[in-house]
């Protein structure tokens, strides 16, 4: 039973980790898209 607990506490962690990770990568490509369109609106040489 020991085994079985620390084997789902461990994929449970893991899980987590995981998706924080791609919680994070997402959160940071939405602000350099925004960044981008930002960019695109202030440039003077796209006018």
């Amino acid at each position: 039973m020991d085994d079985l607990l620390h084997k789902l506490v461990s994929g449970v962690i893991t899980g987590g980790l995981i998706a924080l990770a791609g919680c994070l990568g997402a959160q940071r490509r939405k602000r350099k898209s925004a960044q981008a369109r930002t960019a695109e609106v202030d440039d003077p040489r796209s006018r």
